[in-house]
């Protein structure tokens, strides 16, 4: 890409995080050789943000071009004076067009890739002006791929969510505080929707033990308050401790968003690649590569689940060769490592994986 034998250099533009997908994609493309950077795109409009906590707020629900204009501009001449090759920008953070085609303009060698890990419905304006721009746009649903195609979308790449072994470490030893993790019949990891309320209520309904880690959100949130009482655990886990939880629950539930339908969402690997039992919602996209009762286990609807995990939990034995093999299948091909060499093959740019013997990736 840059005609010398220096390193790859690519920023990822989005919320800097170790938890986050742009954590896990930093980290990926770093093993394969690539300098990679972050830039906080959050952190950049909060400095150009005027008005104290009210334009803050206001900007939030109201975007205000001028001060996303002034953080973009931040990014621009960071591009610019630090010769970038590859800019990459995580779903719907806020860059605008006119950046982007700037880029373009001072620096035409600059790849930039748009990663989109989302429903279409977060699609925004700013995004969908944008998306004629990009190099490529690596979506998570096979089933995106012709809505941004009919959005002026150039190059296209299926590139679903992944593991980072980093993040949640397979190898992971349960320890002897994992005993609260493990007292239950099935766990569910993650933030409060209306759907995964219901799901955890019909199975508590049916006589089940249900424990929930998450954010305060299931207490401000939850209608049914004496089920809450009995299920959520007061606190959210990330990273090991998350890590730990899947592995030492029975079963690990993953009840996919319908706006996700049919591709997989990040639980969905990180339940099988952390070496938990999973029984996810019904996931066309991934059902070949990880078959029903084989790989992973599926449910249709909360009626569906409650049977489901009786069988499970009736069959411990054939339930754990299931997540052995669903966990084989994660590490061997669907790591971020494995993503990010997808994207740098779609682009074409060299790649230098570093060593693995610090960790359990599997060469892409």
């Amino acid at each position: 890409m840059t005609g010398h034998s220096s390193p790859t250099k690519a920023l990822i533009v989005g919320r800097v995080s170790d938890d986050a997908l742009e954590g896990s994609y930093a980290r990926a493309f770093r093993h394969m050789g690539i300098e990679t950077a972050q830039w906080n795109s959050p952190a950049a409009i909060g400095r150009s943000t005027r008005g104290g906590r009210v334009g803050t707020l206001v900007n939030q629900f109201l975007p205000v071009e001028a001060w996303t204009a002034k953080a973009s501009r931040e990014l621009l001449l960071r591009v610019i004076e630090e010769r970038l090759d590859l800019v990459v920008v995580m779903g719907s953070s806020r860059v605008l067009p006119g950046a982007l085609a700037q880029i373009k303009a001072s620096r035409p060698e600059c790849k930039l890739v748009l990663i989109w890990p989302d429903t279409m419905l977060n699609c925004y304006s700013h995004t969908i002006g944008s998306i004629p721009l990009y190099d490529l746009i690596a979506t998570y649903s096979v089933h995106s791929l012709d809505p941004f195609n009919r959005l002026g979308a150039r190059k296209m790449e299926w590139v679903p969510l992944a593991f980072d072994p980093e993040l949640h470490p397979p190898e992971l030893e349960p320890e002897t505080t994992a005993g609260v993790y493990a007292d239950c019949d099935a766990s569910f990891v993650g933030n409060y929707s209306p759907e995964r309320e219901e799901l955890v209520t019909r199975l508590i309904g049916h006589g089940f033990r249900i424990k929930v880690w998450g954010p305060t959100e299931w207490q401000r949130s939850a209608k049914d308050r004496k089920a809450l009482a009995k299920y959520w655990q007061g606190r959210e886990l990330l990273g090991r401790d998350y890590c730990l939880a899947i592995k030492s629950a029975p079963v690990s539930l993953n009840p996919i968003s319908p706006l996700n339908f049919p591709a997989a969402n990040m639980r969905f690997f990180e339940i099988l690649g952390s070496g938990g039992t999973p029984l996810s919602a019904a996931c066309p996209e991934m059902e070949a590569g990880f078959p029903n009762q084989e790989a992973c286990f599926y449910y249709d609807d909360a009626a569906d689940a409650a049977e489901i995990l009786k069988d499970i939990l009736s069959s411990r034995d054939s339930a754990q060769l299931v997540a052995r093999r669903g966990q084989e299948r994660v590490l061997a091909a669907h790591t971020y490592v494995h993503r990010a060499q997808q994207i740098l093959n779609a682009l074409s740019v060299p790649s230098q994986p570093r060593p693995t013997s610090d960790t359990v990736y599997s060469e892409p």
